[in-house]
């Protein structure tokens, strides 16, 4: 496994590189990147982020967005800092998955081809908090199947304090431990860190909420793919309806499924959040 290891962290990297490269602000022109914008939204002159300056995305990714702001005194500094700490991630990311494949004698090329070598990666490895929150996800997955139950809910939080989106999946988390008890450990581990964050940057600025997790809800529809369906605005309202329902009949489905493993079911969780 040590072998594959290699291989997998050199086409990671090699990858990465080429995706830093492709984004890159000094470039005539660079393809766009999240990142990048976010360095003339403010962070240009560390303004403190859900304090002095509004920002979409939960609390972690706006303190890395800030630290590497912090520690780059230019946007190229800045951006380079930034790939680093995304790329920090996306080797722990590779690290679990090699580990899970290990453990499931599952074929090694999935590693490469999916997660290192495909084009999405490069595209966009540096572009959001992407490759963050799927490695903290995953890790914390990886984590309940070892019955590391505290780690797990830990890295959960520290997941939904990264994108948000993984606290749709926590019920069918819980449905994957034993005992109420433990249900209920879980449960509050991974809810109070993300609630005692949130609380706080709430007392200090009360319109943190709205500005950072109202900021999308505001928005119309953006690439949804039944906007065929509904082309005018003015029936996007009915589009939004039907997409709490899509949803909600996708989650049941995932439900009432028997035996299927914790990763296929989170991804499938996840799947049906991005289709409604």
């Amino acid at each position: 496994m040590q072998a594959y290891r290699k291989i997998a962290y050199s086409a990671a990297t090699a990858s990465f590189l080429l995706s830093y490269i492709i984004h890159n602000p000094t470039l005539s022109k660079p393809i766009y990147s999240d990142i990048v914008s976010f360095w003339y939204r403010g962070f240009d002159l560390l303004r403190v982020p859900y304090i002095e300056v509004g920002f979409e995305y939960p609390p972690i990714a706006g303190f890395l967005t800030y630290l590497a702001a912090f520690l780059g005194s230019n946007v190229l500094s800045y951006y380079t800092v930034f790939s680093l700490i995304i790329l920090a991630f996306y080797l722990i990311l590779i690290e679990v998955v090699v580990r899970i494949c290990a453990e499931r004698s599952i074929g090694f090329e999935h590693v490469l081809i999916f997660l290192c070598l495909s084009p999405s990666m490069i595209l966009y490895s540096i572009y959001n908090f992407d490759l963050i929150f799927a490695s903290l996800l995953v890790a914390s997955i990886y984590l309940l199947e070892r019955g590391r139950l505290s780690s797990s809910a830990l890295t959960f939080s520290l997941a939904a304090l990264v994108k948000l989106v993984n606290l749709i999946a926590l019920p069918f988390i819980l449905t994957r431990i034993r005992g109420l008890r433990q249900q209920i450990r879980y449960l509050a581990i991974s809810l109070s860190l993300f609630g005692a964050v949130n609380a706080i940057l709430w007392i200090m600025n009360p319109a943190f909420i709205d500005e950072t997790y109202f900021y999308h809800v505001k928005w119309g529809l953006e690439n949804a793919w039944f906007l065929i369906l509904f082309p005018d605005q003015e029936s996007w309202g009915v589009a939004k309806l039907f997409s709490v329902i899509l949803l909600v009949y996708g989650l049941l489905k995932i439900y009432v499924l028997d035996k299927v493993e914790s990763f296929s079911q989170v991804f499938m969780v996840l799947a049906v959040f991005l289709l409604s």
